[in-house]
């Protein structure tokens, strides 16, 4: 799922770069899925970005991609977008398991070895 660690950050951005952590955490206070109309308009109002609708639309749009958000579309209708884990501690676990198990396929020997496994 994720490539980049930011080792030097805590949180959602260790992960995440800062326009993926702003629009993860706008998607979180939404109730239902929405269209990026709304989660456009839902910024600008609440100041959080003045970044363009085209850059927000491309990042969702990779985003999805790298499973870090869900874009539903229904026949010809408008995608909506939605949250793909339900928080920050859920999104942090997953990440962490991911990346466990990344070490674990790819440096089995040192990596048993390093948490006392053998």
């Amino acid at each position: 799922m994720l490539k980049n660690l930011h080792l030097n950050e805590t949180g959602l951005r260790l992960f995440v770069g800062s326009l993926e952590q702003t629009l993860m955490l706008a998607l979180w206070e939404q109730d239902q899925p929405i269209t990026m109309a709304k989660l456009y308009r839902y910024l600008v109002q609440n100041n959080i970005t003045e970044v363009s609708y085209s850059t927000i639309i491309t990042t969702l749009t990779r985003m999805s991609n790298k499973q870090l958000v869900i874009r539903t579309q229904r026949d010809n209708s408008t995608p909506l977008w939605s949250k793909a884990f339900e928080n920050e501690d859920h999104f942090i676990e997953v990440c962490i398991i991911d990346t466990l198990s990344i070490l674990r396929e790819n440096y089995a020997e040192h990596f048993l070895g390093y948490i006392g496994v053998s």
